[in-house]
């Protein structure tokens, strides 16, 4: 095999193993849209991050800024397996030498998991309006941290104070 047709199927083994998704447009309005990828990620051979840069970029050539990034759920994967066991036990005895059990099992397993994407919004830089009518990104801030609530029990209680034996009738 040529080192050429090596690298083509080295190349299409990636690719099939990796699913060759790519980013892609989900909207575009006049101040931006919504890119959506495979996964977060920005690793050879796949560089989903790169692909959805670009595609803002290609849209947004004054700059842009990103509004709002999120995993979503766009449905469920199915996925069946089975495996079989067989065992053989040696049974012999004097009226059958050489004899053998043979015992087959198989189990079945399903699994069902979300399918999901990555989605980037963004909106051009200097846009006053929030990709598809939401508001600009927030910084969110946590509250400021409160002392926990302690509950002091009074050392009086409603309870006796050592348990008592109830006669029955």
């Amino acid at each position: 095999m040529s080192s050429r047709r090596a690298a083509l199927t080295a190349l299409l083994l990636v690719c099939g193993l990796g699913g060759c998704g790519t980013a892609r447009q989900i909207t575009v309005t006049s101040d931006g849209g919504c890119i959506a990828i495979p996964e977060n990620s920005d690793v050879w051979p796949t560089n989903y991050r790169t692909k959805a840069i670009e595609l803002m970029k290609k849209q947004c050539p004054q700059g842009y800024v990103i509004v709002r990034e999120e995993e979503v759920v766009t449905g469920k994967v199915r996925t069946d397996s089975e495996a079989t066991d067989t065992q053989t036990q040696d049974v012999s005895s004097r009226r059958r030498p050489n004899a053998t059990l043979t015992t087959t099992s198989t189990s079945h397993t399903s699994a069902v998991r979300d399918q999901t994407e990555y989605r980037i919004y963004y909106q051009k830089t200097g846009a006053s309006t929030g990709v598809q009518g939401r508001a600009p990104a927030m910084v969110m801030t946590p509250p400021p941290a409160q002392p926990p609530v302690t509950r002091v029990v009074p050392a009086s209680s409603t309870l006796p104070p050592e348990p008592r034996p109830v006669a029955l009738p």
